[in-house]
């Protein structure tokens, strides 16, 4: 990675990407991935600490790159598996103790959040941008979301069809290029994927685009509350991450990549049961012993008849002997 890496003009590391952000979101990838398997105790020790230099460069790299979103969502990735690794884990092997942590983590948040949102003159957010050297506009994002709600009330329902906006014969798409300072013809889009949905596949579209992504997260998080694993852990950090990075790119609604693959194992992988998996995958039981019957008992013969005796003589008499036969 350090190798197909340079410095282009203005100072941005790029590799053999075309777009800062584009590189830094797949170098924030490698770093979580890198990571969930540098903290899992279910891989071999080699493997471990062969995943150590990924995270320190992949993490340089982004740092690098100036992204705010993927800075972002690096620095929060490593906190987050640290703190499952550490505390989720070993909370998970007493009784309670899972739901009790999870109850309180959520009140931190909580109150953390209402403190912020209610101070007078807040203005991190700005800080914020203006320490990572962006503007208030996100750059210029935020135009192009006001182009983009403009548009699609031309169509709102339905939408122009997928991958109809983005056409050298659009005169509304070759302007947006134009003050974007982007060439004639390139293949651009709203940087997120919400507005690009909107656009495209009108508001019934934006219905099944939300519908997914909300899914595949809420699926992620059931499962690793049920297992607690450092696996279950980093695909949920890769559908959270994937999703937050939904309202400011539009990777979801391009060709499929490793970051969209990733996101969809995430919820495919928990559809099934482990349980049901197993029970599917496991051979099938061995037949039973065919039973032996045992032989019939052989049946008395009948009691011999007893002798003819006649009313008025009781000396028992025999029949008389059958004729012979004639030759």
């Amino acid at each position: 990675i350090v190798a197909i890496s340079q410095v282009d003009k203005i100072g941005e590391i790029d590799g053999l990407y075309t777009q800062k952000n584009i590189f830094s979101i797949r170098m924030q990838l490698i770093t979580m991935v890198s990571l969930g398997v540098a903290l899992d105790r279910q891989q071999g020790l080699v493997m471990r600490l062969l995943a150590v230099p990924f995270v320190l460069m992949t993490a340089g790299l982004v740092l690098q790159a100036e992204s705010a979103t993927a800075l972002l969502l690096a620095g929060s990735s490593i906190v987050v598996m640290a703190a499952a690794w550490l505390i989720w884990t070993n909370a998970s092997r007493v009784s309670h103790l899972l739901s009790l942590t999870a109850l309180m983590i959520g009140g931190v948040v909580a109150i953390g959040a209402l403190i912020l949102f209610n101070l007078p003159n807040n203005t991190f957010f700005y800080d914020g941008l203006f320490a990572l050297g962006k503007a208030a506009t996100l750059t210029n994002r935020t135009v192009l979301w006001a182009d983009a709600a403009r548009i699609s009330e031309q169509r709102p329902w339905l939408g122009v069809g997928a991958a109809g906006f983005w056409t050298p014969s659009n005169g509304a798409a070759e302007a947006i290029l134009a003050y974007s300072h982007k060439s004639p013809g390139t293949r651009f889009s709203f940087l997120s994927v919400y507005y690009e949905g909107l656009v495209h596949l009108g508001r019934i579209g934006l219905v099944f685009i939300i519908f997914q992504i909300v899914w595949i997260v809420q699926s992620a998080l059931r499962n690793w509350l049920r297992t607690s694993g450092m696996a279950e852990a980093l695909l949920l950090l890769v559908a959270i991450s994937t999703a937050v990075v939904s309202f400011t790119e539009s990777y979801l609604f391009g060709v499929i990549e490793i970051s969209i693959v990733l996101f969809l194992i995430a919820g495919i992988s928990t559809v099934a049961d482990k349980a049901k998996f197993q029970k599917v995958l496991a051979p099938p039981p061995p037949m039973p012993a065919p039973q032996q019957t045992p032989p019939p008992t052989p049946t008395p013969p009948p009691p011999p008849a007893a002798p003819h005796t006649h009313p008025q003589n009781p000396v028992p008499t025999t029949p008389p002997p059958p004729p012979p036969k004639p030759p």
